[in-house]
């Protein structure tokens, strides 16, 4: 796998249960990719830190952006919720997208689709990794142990990200 690359891409559902709704979502996954920290990464790198972390039914946790124009020419302010899985079997980073009025941007109808695909895909292919400000921010708002963990093996010069 080259790096910020992925091997192809999942259109899916994130469901979740509210006051005993079940909610369905639509979800973009970017599968075999080399770190599941892509999009919260570049999020951070473009957005600067996340307005809201959410941890559905105790899964991973989503990064949340609220009123963020990710296009030059469009006045559309979005609400991005990233996260990544890295498990046995595959590590992916995902992302949902709605509009001001909380409206999923990534429905077959909507016109935005492709165009966030697109965005979120060269988000990957970009991705600096000389920039690192994410991780600290990340573990320490996380799991503040594990940052601790990663600054005492970064400080014996072993690589943690």
């Amino acid at each position: 796998m080259d790096e910020n690359n992925y091997e192809s891409i999942l259109e899916d559902k994130f469901k979740t249960v509210i006051k005993n709704d079940t909610i369905e979502l639509n979800e973009i996954k970017f599968l075999c990719v080399r770190t599941a920290f892509y999009l919260d990464k570049g999020m951070f790198d473009r957005f600067g830190k996340w307005h809201q972390t959410i941890h559905p039914d105790g899964k991973t946790p989503f990064l949340l952006w609220q009123r963020v124009r990710l296009f030059p020419n469009d006045t559309t302010k979005f609400t991005v919720a990233t996260r990544g899985y890295e498990g046995l079997e595959t590590i992916n980073t995902s992302v949902l997208v709605f509009d001001e009025n909380n409206k999923d941007l990534l429905t077959a109808n909507s016109e935005y689709k492709s165009k966030l695909i697109e965005y979120f895909s060269n988000m990957i292919h970009t991705n600096d990794k000389r920039k690192k400000d994410f991780y600290e921010h990340f573990w320490k708002e996380i799991d503040p142990a594990r940052w601790e963990e990663l600054e005492k093996y970064r400080k014996l010069g072993l690589p943690t990200y």
